[in-house]
């Protein structure tokens, strides 16, 4: 019996590519709007309670769906060690480090570090999930990622700060994160995996919360509909179609669109926040789309599960 199976233009089935990219781009603009949100609510509620505490919403629309279908609150001993990285990545690592920094920097300079998360998903999809990918996959991956951050180095003249370490970290978290989750999507639904990560970061979100918020947020309507979408638009929504889209497609492939995020973020950024946005950025934005949809057409093999 074999154990990988072939990602790409002769997959067996033709039409999961495509259902991969759909999920993938589903989960993307929902990604893309994290940053904008975070920075119009961390003045309200504090970087604390924006950025890890944000999980605790999730968790308890996720405590009713997962007793409303059966199924368990907690994963089983075998999936209790994805589940912790992926928790650890995703939910907790990601959102409080691009928190703290986004007290010192606007979302598009955050974006810039960030746009090396494709990158780094896709050398952790080869040394962790054991894929393996065409060499043109890594000529579009580099072609992609330095366009990107050029780009976005350029459009924010903005040189190294304090702040970027932060971000850098949280690039590392996310990207072993992303391989966990969507390495355990393969035997596990999506549903599932984000379900259990943020009820299994729940205790260590809140000891953060507690030990580290202590003024009374300042409620403004939009800034709770803010947390509110944190919590469950980029916290469960995204996440069930961002790891069911790298269990089909592949790790690294999938992990390519994010290319698009740092972009699309700007774009949320100029409507929500009033940040600039120009005519360069919207080309650059179609550029970066061709290297990801090439990325797409190449070769890759997957390694599979066996069932149980």
């Amino acid at each position: 019996m074999g154990n990988s199976i072939q990602a790409g233009p002769t997959a067996a089935d033709d039409a999961a590519p495509w259902r991969a990219l759909g999920l993938g781009l589903i989960a993307l603009v929902c990604f893309s709007l994290t940053l904008p949100m975070t920075r119009f609510a961390v003045p309200a509620f504090g970087p604390e309670l924006v950025g890890p505490g944000r999980s605790l919403v999730a968790a308890m629309a996720a405590v009713p769906l997962l007793i409303v279908l059966r199924r368990p609150l907690l994963p089983p001993k075998a999936d209790l060690g994805p589940v912790i990285v992926v928790a650890l990545g995703s939910v907790v690592g990601f959102p409080f480090l691009t928190a703290l920094a986004l007290r010192n920097v606007p979302a598009s300079h955050a974006a810039v570090t960030i746009a090396f998360l494709p990158a780094a998903t896709a050398i952790m999809a080869v040394l962790h999930a054991r894929e393996r990918l065409a060499p043109r996959f890594w000529l579009w991956c580099a072609g992609g990622t330095l366009l990107t951050v050029g780009y976005l180095a350029l459009d924010t003249r903005g040189g190294l700060e304090a702040s970027d370490l932060e971000l850098v970290g949280a690039v590392l978290l996310c990207a072993l994160g992303y391989v966990a989750g969507g390495m355990l999507t393969r035997r596990t639904p999506a549903w599932l995996t984000t379900c259990w990560s943020v009820i299994v970061a729940s205790p260590l979100v809140l000891a953060v919360v507690l030990a580290s918020h202590h003024e009374v947020p300042h409620l403004t309507a939009k800034s709770v509909l803010a947390v509110v979408y944190l919590g469950l638009g980029s916290s469960l929504i995204a996440f069930f179609c961002w790891y069911q889209a790298l269990a089909i497609g592949g790790i690294a492939k999938i992990g390519q669109i994010s290319l698009l995020q740092p972009l699309l973020t700007m774009l949320f950024a100029a409507l929500i926040l009033g940040e600039q946005l120009n005519t360069l950025t919207i080309l650059m934005g179609f550029t970066v789309a061709i290297t990801v949809l090439m990325a797409q057409r190449t070769r890759q093999t997957i390694p599979v599960s066996n069932p149980s």
